[in-house]
Formats: structure tokens, C-alpha cells, sequence
């Protein structure tokens, strides 16, 4: 397949699918948790974390008059680093439909339309990615013939499950999970963030109906202002239902829940790097490169000749 610059520019193209996707991303609901890793474009294909500290929870010791300071510790500095991966995704526009909308004077706005359909559904795979890095501390790709996994070093310690499943509305105690937890986060956090099914579970428990309502009033949940209300008297943020969806499918995975920063740009816990394609640095792809339009997403038209067959193509290299 040869790239068809005549058909399409692929450098209008390439406006015309980032302009949507910024549209796209301002969408809450779809460019989910982008406050916590929002989207920066590099001009590279690989990323390094470095200088990477554990919290530091030394305590220094007195010393007595005219001693020696004692000679303290340093916290462990890890580095982690590597490819970001490639990601595209290509549809046929065969002969026919090719004729039947260029005929119809339609055949620009026909690329353009996959052209944004491929773009977003890579939009969408990489908001996923970013949902994996803040819940499970890890990104894990098993799909087209690529294994690739990056692991931030969460510590270990920091995932926990509840003593008694919150399943167990009996048994069950959210709160007291929720306060041993909040002990492992560093800095605090704003809000709870849960999947549907853990705080639908969470309304339930005995305990948080009785300790909000009372035991005498017959009830078989709690509702989130009440539940709130408990977890601000134990110093705890309030809770909410993370019920984004990517691809109809909801982002929180089953039972999942995640103490989050307060949002905002300086509580960033990193970045969704979109670094620059092969395809930017070709020159028949018209980008000015050096005036920093390479990086980030990337639309074209490819053609056969035989049969005469046309693709339109999205691409992108992306990763949080």
C-alpha cells in the first residue's frame, strides 16, 4: 500500500482527527482520570522514571553536646524505563463505497469519519491503560501479538482486601477497612473512588446502617450522604461510585477501590506520554515536525491499485 496524499492531505487529516480528539478527551466520562495523568506530547518514543524514592519514614535521634552527628540513611532510588508501544488501527473504504461517496460529494467527510473512529478507539484503549496504572499500579498489554507490561513499583503492602468480604452485609465492616487502609496512604487523600458493586455493598453492612441510622429502623441500606457523613466523623474522605465507561464497559473493575489526590495540576501523580510515529517524520506526511507537530495521534489514506481499494489508517505511540 502506498500512502494516497492526493485523495486526502494526510497533514489536514491529521488536524482534523486531533482536533476532534480534543473534543474527545474534554469529555469526562471518556478521558477518565486525565486530571491524575494527563495527556503530554514528547518528542521520543521511550520514557524513564527516574530518581523514584520509597516515603521516607526515618526518624533522626538526639546526640549528646559536642558528639559526632550520627550519619543517617538514604531511601532507595529506583528507575524504571522503556519503549512506549505503538498502537494503531486501519479500515478498508473499498471500490465501491469509494466511488458511491466521492460521487455524492461526500467522500472527504467519509475518511474524516473513520479516520476520528479509529482515533477514538485508540483514545479510548490508552484511557483504559491509564485506568490500570492508577488502580492496579501497573500497566499490562496481552493483545495483537504484544506482551508488554509496566510495573510502577507499587509497594506491595498498599493493595489490600477487606478482612470480611462487604458481600457479607451481616459481617461485613467497610468503614474499619477503609480506616486501616487510609493509614498506608502517604499524604492523605481527597476522595475514595469505588466500583459500583463495592459501594452498593458497602451501603448495605449492618454496621454502616446502624451506625447511621439505627439498628430500630428497619432499613437495608444506607444511602451516600449517610455513609459519607459516617466516613467524615472518622476522618475518612467521602466515597463515590466511579461509574465511567470505556467502550460500554465500566473502567472500575469488580470490587475495586482507590484513594485519590485532591485534582488539579499540581496533584498529577504523572503523565499519559503520546510520543511521535514513524509516520510524523516522513516528509510526505507534510508535518512540521521541528515546529512540534509530530507528536501525538496520526491519520492517513492508504490505495491499492489492485484492486482499487482505499484504507484509512489512525496511529499513534502511547502510554501512561
Amino acid at each position: 500500500m502506498r500512502l494516497n496524499t492526493s485523495i486526502y492531505d494526510p497533514a489536514t487529516l491529521t488536524g482534523v482527527v486531533r482536533a476532534s480528539l480534543e473534543t474527545f478527551f474534554g469529555n469526562e466520562n471518556r478521558d477518565v482520570f486525565s486530571e491524575y495523568l494527563p495527556n503530554e506530547d514528547v518528542r521520543d518514543i521511550e520514557f524513564a522514571i527516574r530518581d523514584i524514592a520509597e516515603f521516607d519514614t526515618g526518624v533522626a535521634g538526639y546526640r549528646t553536646y559536642d558528639a559526632e552527628s550520627p550519619i543517617g540513611d538514604i531511601p532507595e532510588l529506583k528507575s524504571i524505563s522503556g519503549r512506549i508501544p505503538t498502537i494503531s488501527e486501519k479500515v478498508p473504504l473499498g471500490e465501491y463505497d469509494t466511488i458511491r461517496a466521492d460521487q455524492a460529494g461526500d467522500l472527504n467527510q467519509r475518511i474524516e469519519r473513520l479516520a476520528v473512529q479509529r482515533a477514538i478507539r485508540i483514545a479510548r484503549r490508552v484511557a483504559k491503560a491509564r485506568v490500570e496504572a492508577l488502580v492496579d499500579g501497573k500497566v499490562s498489554i496481552n493483545e495483537n501479538g504484544v506482551i508488554y507490561e509496566i510495573d510502577f513499583g507499587r509497594n506491595a503492602a498498599n493493595t489490600k482486601s477487606a478482612a470480611v468480604g462487604w458481600d457479607s452485609p451481616s459481617t461485613g465492616d467497610p468503614v474499619a477497612d477503609l480506616l486501616e487502609w487510609y493509614e498506608l496512604v502517604e499524604g492523605g487523600a481527597a476522595s475514595i473512588r469505588m466500583a459500583p458493586d463495592a459501594l452498593a455493598a458497602a451501603l448495605k453492612c449492618a454496621k454502616v446502617i446502624n451506625a447511621t441510622i439505627g439498628s430500630a429502623a428497619g432499613v437495608t441500606q444506607a444511602n451516600l450522604a449517610q455513609f459519607n457523613g459516617l466516613l467524615d466523623a472518622h476522618g475518612l474522605p467521602p466515597a463515590q461510585a466511579e461509574r465511567s465507561t470505556i467502550g460500554g464497559q465500566q473502567v472500575m473493575g469488580s470490587g475495586k477501590i482507590v484513594f485519590l489526590p485532591a485534582p488539579g495540576p499540581d496533584e498529577a501523580i504523572g503523565v499519559t506520554l503520546w510520543g511521535e510515529t514513524a509516520e510524523a517524520r516522513l516528509p510526505e506526511w507534510g508535518l512540521s515536525v521541528a515546529n512540534g507537530e509530530g507528536p501525538g495521534i496520526v491519520s492517513g489514506v492508504y490505495s491499492t491499485e489492485d484492486p482499487v481499494r482505499n484504507w484509512v489508517k489512525s496511529a499513534a505511540i502511547a502510554v501512561p
